[in-house]
Protein backbone atom coordinates (compact mmCIF):
# COMPACT_ATOMS: atom_id res chain seq x y z
CA UNK A 1 0.00 0.00 0.00
CA UNK A 2 2.58 2.49 1.08
CA UNK A 3 4.76 1.35 -1.89
CA UNK A 4 1.61 2.54 -4.11
CA UNK A 5 1.49 5.68 -2.91
CA UNK A 6 4.97 6.35 -3.14
CA UNK A 7 4.47 5.51 -6.81
CA UNK A 8 1.29 7.46 -7.25
CA UNK A 9 3.39 10.74 -5.67
CA UNK A 10 6.65 10.16 -7.80
CA UNK A 11 4.41 10.20 -10.84
CA UNK A 12 2.64 13.72 -10.12
CA UNK A 13 5.60 15.37 -8.80
CA UNK A 14 7.34 14.43 -12.37
CA UNK A 15 4.59 15.62 -14.54
CA UNK A 16 4.77 18.62 -12.17
CA UNK A 17 8.22 18.99 -13.39
CA UNK A 18 7.06 18.20 -17.06
CA UNK A 19 4.96 20.91 -16.87
CA UNK A 20 7.40 23.40 -15.35
CA UNK A 21 9.66 22.48 -18.01
CA UNK A 22 7.40 23.33 -20.67
CA UNK A 23 6.22 26.45 -19.11
CA UNK A 24 10.49 27.10 -19.14
CA UNK A 25 10.95 26.38 -22.47
CA UNK A 26 7.87 28.38 -23.70
CA UNK A 27 9.18 31.46 -21.51
CA UNK A 28 12.53 30.79 -23.28
CA UNK A 29 11.08 30.83 -26.94
CA UNK A 30 9.42 33.58 -26.03
CA UNK A 31 11.88 36.06 -24.87
CA UNK A 32 13.70 34.49 -28.11
CA UNK A 33 11.68 35.72 -30.44
CA UNK A 34 10.86 39.15 -28.90
CA UNK A 35 14.48 40.04 -28.85
CA UNK A 36 14.58 38.89 -32.35
CA UNK A 37 11.98 40.31 -33.50
CA UNK A 38 13.57 43.58 -31.48
CA UNK A 39 17.05 43.30 -33.40
CA UNK A 40 15.38 42.60 -36.78
CA UNK A 41 13.10 45.63 -36.82
CA UNK A 42 13.82 48.56 -39.39
CA UNK A 43 15.68 51.49 -37.96
CA UNK A 44 13.82 55.26 -37.58
CA UNK A 45 16.82 56.88 -38.29
CA UNK A 46 19.31 56.23 -40.54
CA UNK A 47 22.19 55.47 -38.20
CA UNK A 48 25.42 55.54 -40.46
CA UNK A 49 28.54 54.21 -38.41
CA UNK A 50 31.57 56.45 -39.54
CA UNK A 51 35.10 57.17 -39.06
CA UNK A 52 35.44 61.04 -37.69
CA UNK A 53 38.29 61.74 -39.38
CA UNK A 54 39.39 59.81 -42.44
CA UNK A 55 39.16 62.95 -45.54
CA UNK A 56 38.07 62.04 -48.20
CA UNK A 57 35.72 59.27 -47.01
CA UNK A 58 34.10 60.84 -43.64
CA UNK A 59 34.46 63.80 -41.08
CA UNK A 60 32.65 65.17 -38.24
CA UNK A 61 31.90 67.97 -40.24
CA UNK A 62 30.06 65.96 -42.84
CA UNK A 63 32.48 67.05 -45.37
CA UNK A 64 33.67 63.40 -47.03
CA UNK A 65 32.26 61.96 -50.17
CA UNK A 66 30.41 59.07 -48.08
CA UNK A 67 28.61 61.82 -46.18
CA UNK A 68 27.05 63.20 -49.06
CA UNK A 69 25.95 59.61 -50.01
CA UNK A 70 24.39 59.53 -46.99
CA UNK A 71 22.70 62.80 -47.26
CA UNK A 72 20.86 61.66 -50.40
CA UNK A 73 19.59 58.33 -48.59
CA UNK A 74 18.33 59.68 -45.94
CA UNK A 75 16.53 62.06 -47.87
CA UNK A 76 15.04 59.37 -50.24
CA UNK A 77 14.13 57.13 -47.10
CA UNK A 78 12.89 59.99 -45.47
CA UNK A 79 14.84 59.40 -42.38
CA UNK A 80 16.63 61.57 -39.39
CA UNK A 81 20.66 61.25 -40.39
CA UNK A 82 22.86 60.45 -37.18
CA UNK A 83 26.28 59.13 -36.99
CA UNK A 84 28.00 57.15 -34.78
CA UNK A 85 31.18 58.07 -34.79
CA UNK A 86 34.41 55.65 -34.24
CA UNK A 87 38.00 55.66 -35.74
CA UNK A 88 37.93 53.42 -38.67
CA UNK A 89 40.86 50.65 -37.28
CA UNK A 90 40.59 46.60 -35.54
CA UNK A 91 37.00 46.52 -34.29
CA UNK A 92 35.56 48.82 -35.87
CA UNK A 93 32.39 46.85 -37.15
CA UNK A 94 32.59 44.88 -33.89
CA UNK A 95 31.97 48.02 -31.75
CA UNK A 96 29.96 50.01 -34.33
CA UNK A 97 27.65 47.78 -36.34
CA UNK A 98 27.39 44.95 -34.34
CA UNK A 99 27.16 46.25 -31.13
CA UNK A 100 23.37 45.81 -29.08
CA UNK A 101 22.48 48.82 -26.71
CA UNK A 102 20.23 47.32 -24.31
CA UNK A 103 18.81 50.60 -22.56
CA UNK A 104 17.76 52.16 -25.99
CA UNK A 105 16.62 48.64 -27.52
CA UNK A 106 18.55 48.94 -30.66
CA UNK A 107 21.95 48.48 -32.27
CA UNK A 108 24.77 51.45 -32.69
CA UNK A 109 24.13 52.01 -35.92
CA UNK A 110 22.70 49.98 -38.93
CA UNK A 111 25.24 50.78 -42.31
CA UNK A 112 28.40 51.55 -43.41
CA UNK A 113 28.79 53.47 -46.34
CA UNK A 114 32.08 52.18 -48.19
CA UNK A 115 32.98 48.20 -47.57
CA UNK A 116 34.84 45.89 -50.30
CA UNK A 117 32.26 44.08 -51.84
CA UNK A 118 33.13 40.99 -50.37
CA UNK A 119 33.46 41.55 -46.84
CA UNK A 120 32.43 38.44 -45.13
CA UNK A 121 31.11 39.82 -41.72
CA UNK A 122 28.84 41.94 -43.32
CA UNK A 123 25.75 42.01 -45.35
CA UNK A 124 26.46 44.06 -48.31
CA UNK A 125 24.99 45.43 -51.22
CA UNK A 126 25.51 45.48 -54.97
CA UNK A 127 29.12 47.48 -55.56
CA UNK A 128 27.82 51.33 -56.21
CA UNK A 129 31.29 52.28 -57.48
CA UNK A 130 34.98 50.68 -58.47
CA UNK A 131 38.09 52.47 -58.10
CA UNK A 132 41.90 51.16 -58.02
CA UNK A 133 45.38 52.13 -56.54
CA UNK A 134 47.06 54.76 -58.12
CA UNK A 135 50.16 57.08 -57.74
CA UNK A 136 50.49 60.68 -57.51
CA UNK A 137 53.07 62.90 -57.69
CA UNK A 138 54.54 66.90 -58.64
CA UNK A 139 55.23 67.37 -62.58
CA UNK A 140 58.33 68.59 -62.89
CA UNK A 141 61.28 68.33 -64.83
CA UNK A 142 62.20 65.27 -63.15
CA UNK A 143 58.49 63.71 -63.77
CA UNK A 144 57.49 65.47 -66.99
CA UNK A 145 56.10 63.35 -69.34
CA UNK A 146 54.81 60.86 -67.35
CA UNK A 147 51.27 59.46 -68.40
CA UNK A 148 50.94 55.73 -67.26
CA UNK A 149 52.71 53.44 -65.58
CA UNK A 150 54.86 51.88 -67.96
CA UNK A 151 56.31 55.85 -68.27
CA UNK A 152 57.37 55.50 -64.99
CA UNK A 153 58.83 52.14 -65.66
CA UNK A 154 60.94 53.20 -68.82
CA UNK A 155 62.42 56.46 -66.95
CA UNK A 156 66.22 56.23 -67.49
CA UNK A 157 68.66 54.74 -64.43
CA UNK A 158 69.86 58.22 -63.05
CA UNK A 159 66.27 59.51 -62.46
CA UNK A 160 65.20 56.48 -61.16
CA UNK A 161 68.36 56.49 -58.95
CA UNK A 162 66.97 59.97 -57.71
CA UNK A 163 63.59 59.14 -57.49
CA UNK A 164 62.43 59.07 -53.96
CA UNK A 165 59.07 57.08 -53.71
CA UNK A 166 56.46 55.91 -50.81
CA UNK A 167 54.72 53.33 -50.62
CA UNK A 168 52.06 52.09 -47.74
CA UNK A 169 53.02 48.77 -46.34
CA UNK A 170 51.13 45.49 -46.94
CA UNK A 171 49.71 46.71 -50.40
CA UNK A 172 49.59 45.13 -53.58
CA UNK A 173 51.54 48.48 -54.47
CA UNK A 174 54.80 47.47 -53.11
CA UNK A 175 54.35 43.62 -55.10
CA UNK A 176 54.09 45.80 -58.50
CA UNK A 177 57.38 48.05 -57.26
CA UNK A 178 59.47 45.06 -56.79
CA UNK A 179 58.11 43.32 -60.03
CA UNK A 180 59.63 45.86 -62.25
CA UNK A 181 62.72 46.95 -59.85
CA UNK A 182 61.21 50.55 -58.85
CA UNK A 183 61.70 49.31 -55.37
CA UNK A 184 65.26 49.08 -55.26
CA UNK A 185 66.03 51.19 -58.40
CA UNK A 186 65.05 53.71 -56.59
CA UNK A 187 64.89 55.14 -53.31
CA UNK A 188 61.57 53.26 -52.00
CA UNK A 189 60.04 53.40 -48.64
CA UNK A 190 57.52 51.55 -46.76
CA UNK A 191 55.48 53.51 -44.33
CA UNK A 192 52.39 52.38 -42.16
CA UNK A 193 49.37 52.11 -44.40
CA UNK A 194 47.26 54.48 -40.78
CA UNK A 195 48.77 56.81 -38.79
CA UNK A 196 49.43 56.29 -35.02
CA UNK A 197 47.75 59.36 -34.25
CA UNK A 198 44.10 59.45 -35.23
CA UNK A 199 43.79 63.55 -35.34
CA UNK A 200 46.10 62.93 -38.79
CA UNK A 201 44.33 61.90 -41.62
CA UNK A 202 45.00 60.79 -45.15
CA UNK A 203 45.33 64.10 -46.31
CA UNK A 204 47.19 65.06 -43.68
CA UNK A 205 49.51 62.45 -44.43
CA UNK A 206 49.74 62.82 -48.22
CA UNK A 207 50.10 66.61 -47.66
CA UNK A 208 53.69 65.28 -45.31
CA UNK A 209 54.75 63.21 -47.76
CA UNK A 210 54.64 64.76 -51.00
CA UNK A 211 55.99 68.02 -49.14
CA UNK A 212 59.25 67.65 -51.02
CA UNK A 213 60.07 64.53 -49.12
CA UNK A 214 58.88 62.03 -51.97
CA UNK A 215 58.45 62.53 -55.58
CA UNK A 216 55.83 59.96 -55.74
CA UNK A 217 53.47 58.33 -53.32
CA UNK A 218 51.28 55.23 -54.19
CA UNK A 219 47.85 55.40 -52.65
CA UNK A 220 44.34 54.31 -52.48
CA UNK A 221 42.55 56.49 -55.86
CA UNK A 222 40.26 57.83 -54.12
CA UNK A 223 42.81 59.51 -51.62
CA UNK A 224 45.30 60.54 -54.28
CA UNK A 225 42.14 62.02 -56.25
CA UNK A 226 40.57 64.34 -54.08
CA UNK A 227 44.09 65.19 -52.69
CA UNK A 228 44.61 66.33 -56.24
CA UNK A 229 41.69 68.04 -56.58
CA UNK A 230 42.14 70.42 -53.34
CA UNK A 231 45.54 71.22 -54.44
CA UNK A 232 44.56 72.79 -57.65
CA UNK A 233 48.02 74.81 -58.10
CA UNK A 234 50.57 72.38 -57.13
CA UNK A 235 50.48 70.41 -60.83
CA UNK A 236 49.48 67.33 -59.22
CA UNK A 237 49.02 64.81 -61.25
CA UNK A 238 47.12 61.02 -60.57
CA UNK A 239 47.75 57.89 -62.64
CA UNK A 240 45.55 55.01 -61.83
CA UNK A 241 47.19 51.47 -61.76
CA UNK A 242 45.31 48.22 -63.77
CA UNK A 243 45.31 45.05 -61.65
CA UNK A 244 47.54 42.16 -63.57
CA UNK A 245 47.77 38.35 -63.01
CA UNK A 246 48.71 38.38 -58.99
CA UNK A 247 48.22 41.92 -58.24
CA UNK A 248 45.10 43.68 -57.38
CA UNK A 249 44.33 47.06 -57.56
CA UNK A 250 40.99 47.63 -58.11
CA UNK A 251 38.17 46.95 -55.53
CA UNK A 252 34.35 47.30 -55.80
CA UNK A 253 32.82 49.20 -53.12
CA UNK A 254 29.22 48.29 -51.44
CA UNK A 255 27.41 49.50 -48.56
CA UNK A 256 27.27 47.07 -45.63
CA UNK A 257 25.28 45.92 -42.60
CA UNK A 258 24.53 43.31 -40.06
CA UNK A 259 23.10 39.92 -41.92
CA UNK A 260 19.97 39.56 -39.54
CA UNK A 261 17.99 42.15 -42.10
CA UNK A 262 16.79 41.22 -45.39
CA UNK A 263 14.38 43.79 -44.97
CA UNK A 264 16.19 46.58 -44.28
CA UNK A 265 19.19 45.36 -46.63
CA UNK A 266 16.37 45.51 -49.83
CA UNK A 267 15.82 49.43 -49.07
CA UNK A 268 19.09 50.37 -49.21
CA UNK A 269 19.86 48.59 -52.22
CA UNK A 270 16.64 50.34 -53.67
CA UNK A 271 17.45 53.78 -52.77
CA UNK A 272 21.26 53.25 -54.22
CA UNK A 273 19.39 52.12 -57.38
CA UNK A 274 17.26 54.91 -57.59
CA UNK A 275 19.93 57.20 -56.63
CA UNK A 276 22.53 55.72 -58.88
CA UNK A 277 23.19 58.68 -60.83
CA UNK A 278 23.47 61.16 -58.20
CA UNK A 279 26.12 58.89 -55.91
CA UNK A 280 28.13 59.31 -59.42
CA UNK A 281 27.97 62.96 -59.41
CA UNK A 282 29.16 62.63 -55.80
CA UNK A 283 32.07 60.83 -56.57
CA UNK A 284 32.80 62.47 -59.78
CA UNK A 285 32.87 65.61 -57.97
CA UNK A 286 35.53 64.33 -55.62
CA UNK A 287 37.57 63.26 -58.08
CA UNK A 288 37.20 59.33 -57.46
CA UNK A 289 38.71 57.57 -60.37
CA UNK A 290 36.18 55.33 -61.32
CA UNK A 291 36.78 52.59 -63.41
CA UNK A 292 34.33 51.27 -66.27
CA UNK A 293 32.51 48.04 -65.93
CA UNK A 294 34.98 46.47 -68.75
CA UNK A 295 37.46 46.62 -66.26
CA UNK A 296 36.02 43.95 -64.24
CA UNK A 297 36.59 41.69 -66.03
CA UNK A 298 40.14 40.59 -66.43
CA UNK A 299 40.95 43.27 -68.81
CA UNK A 300 44.87 43.99 -67.40
CA UNK A 301 46.83 41.59 -70.06
CA UNK A 302 49.98 43.12 -71.34
CA UNK A 303 49.42 44.13 -74.75
CA UNK A 304 53.01 44.02 -76.73
CA UNK A 305 54.87 43.62 -74.04
CA UNK A 306 53.38 47.35 -72.46
CA UNK A 307 51.64 47.28 -69.36
CA UNK A 308 47.88 49.08 -70.63
CA UNK A 309 46.75 52.57 -69.33
CA UNK A 310 44.04 51.75 -66.57
CA UNK A 311 40.48 53.52 -68.45
CA UNK A 312 38.58 55.61 -66.31
CA UNK A 313 34.82 56.92 -66.41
Amino acid sequence: MANMKFKKLKKGYCMINQKKSFLFYLLIVFIFTINVEAKSKLPNKLRVCSDPNNLPFSHKDKSGFENKIAELIAKDLKLELEYIWSPQKVGFIRNTLKTWVEEKGRYKCDLIISVPEKLSITSNTKPYYRSTYAFIFKENAKLKGIKTPQDLIDLDEEKKANLKIAVFSRTAAVDWLMKYNLFYEAKTTTIKARAEDSKVNHQDRLKMLLNNKFDVVFVWGPIAGHFSKIHPKDNLKVIPLASEDFIKFDYAISMGMRKDNKKWKKIIQNSIDKNKEQIQKVLINYKVPLLSNSLHKRAFKKASGRLPTCEIK
